[in-house]
C-alpha cells in the first residue's frame, strides 16, 4: 500500500501569514508564530517516515526538508485546494493524508492511526477544537467532500460529515487537535506546554 502525506503551507512572509493572529499579536509575532508551527510541522512529518508532498501558495520563503516534493497550490477556496492536492497524491500513491502547518501536537502516532485507519474506511478525519478538521484521508477522491461546507466556520466538520452520511462513505475519526488561529489558542498552547 503506497502512501503520501500532503501538506497545505504558505509561503513565510511578514504580514501574509497568520494574519487572525496578527490582529491581536502583530505582524512580526505572527511570522514567528508561523515559522514555528510550519518547522514542527515539517519535523513531525519527516519522523513519519513516508513520502510528503508540500503544496505552497503565495510568496516569500520555505525551505522544505530536502525530501519533501514541492508543488503549488492550486487557486480557489481551501476546498478546491485541498481535492486538487489529495486529487495529485491519489494518481501515484494509494492512500493520502492530507494536513495543515499550524497544529503542533499533531504527532507521528497520529499520523500512523490516520493511514490504519484508511485499511478498513474510505475516509479519516482529525477533528480540531473548534470545529474543522486539521486532517483529511482518503483511498480515492470524493470531490463533494469539498464543495458546499462553509469554510472557516465551527461546522465545518459537521457539514462535511453529513456529506459523507448521505454517500454512505464509511468514516473514520482520530485524535480531536487544537490548531493556532487566535491569540487564545497560542496562549493556551503554551501554557501546556510548561
Amino acid at each position: 500500500m503506497s502512501k503520501c502525506l500532503v501538506l497545505l503551507a504558505k509561503r513565510s512572509r511578514k504580514g501574509f501569514v497568520k494574519t487572525r493572529l496578527a490582529t491581536s499579536l502583530g505582524d512580526e509575532a505572527a511570522f514567528r508564530i508561523y515559522e514555528e508551527l510550519l518547522d514542527k510541522t515539517n519535523q513531525t512529518l519527516s519522523e513519519a517516515k513516508v513520502p510528503v508532498k508540500v503544496f505552497l501558495a503565495g510568496e516569500g520563503d520555505y525551505q522544505p526538508p530536502s525530501d519533501f516534493e514541492v508543488l503549488e497550490q492550486s487557486k480557489g477556496d481551501v476546498g478546491e485546494r485541498m481535492q486538487h492536492a489529495i486529487s495529485e497524491a491519489l494518481q501515484s500513491h494509494d492512500q493520502v493524508v492530507l494536513v495543515g502547518s499550524d497544529i503542533p501536537d499533531l504527532s507521528p502516532e497520529i499520523l500512523a492511526k490516520a493511514f490504519s485507519e484508511l485499511e478498513e474506511k474510505e475516509v479519516v478525519f482529525g477533528p480540531s477544537e473548534d470545529g474543522g478538521y486539521y486532517l483529511i484521508g482518503m483511498r480515492r477522491m470524493h470531490a463533494s467532500l469539498f464543495h458546499g461546507i462553509n469554510w472557516s466556520t465551527s461546522s465545518v466538520l459537521k457539514e462535511t460529515l453529513k456529506q459523507c452520511e448521505e454517500q454512505e462513505l464509511s468514516v473514520s475519526l482520530v485524535d480531536t487537535l487544537n490548531d493556532i488561529d487566535t491569540e487564545a489558542d497560542w496562549e493556551r498552547y503554551q501554557s501546556n506546554k510548561v
